[in-house]
């Protein structure tokens, strides 16, 4: 299994998935785990008409949370499907509005140290347009997630 923990004979894509099946939030958002691997990841977020602000945009929360789970997915392929991880920072530039449709959070670890790492996170739409660019940070806490 690439010396990542988990299950056992199961994918790690797989076991990403299952985690974000079994959240309500992710649910909530539209956000699936399209690939996960080697310090990186792709994140989906199904664009729904509840994400969408008062002028019809999507709202810069739903984005955020995107790039919180692209970076976060990138770093579990790192440290572990059973460590448990918080975010402490997360800092997004927005560089277009978006509208609708599919949009894609892309994380890379860029450093994965014994008890802080850093990530990279680019949001695009289908056609690689680049719509925001951000850093997430987060406290690498060890033991074994709850579930």
């Amino acid at each position: 299994m690439n010396g990542i923990s988990g299950e056992p004979g199961r994918d790690l894509l797989a076991q990403e998935r299952e985690f974000a099946r079994r959240s309500p939030y992710y649910g909530h958002l539209g956000l699936e785990v399209a690939a996960l691997g080697d310090g990186t990841s792709t994140v989906v977020l199904h664009v729904s008409e509840a994400l969408l602000q008062r002028h019809g945009h999507v709202h810069g929360g739903a984005i955020a949370s995107l790039a919180d789970a692209a970076a976060s997915a990138a770093l579990r392929s790192v440290v572990g499907l059973d460590t448990r991880i918080a975010t402490v920072e997360l800092s997004l530039s927005y560089l277009e509005i978006v509208e609708r449709g599919d949009v894609f959070g892309y994380g890379r670890v860029l450093r994965c140290g014994r008890t802080i790492a850093v990530a990279n996170v680019e949001i695009r739409d289908p056609a690689e347009r680049l719509l925001a660019v951000g850093r997430a940070t987060f406290a690498i806490l060890g033991g074994r997630n709850g579930g």
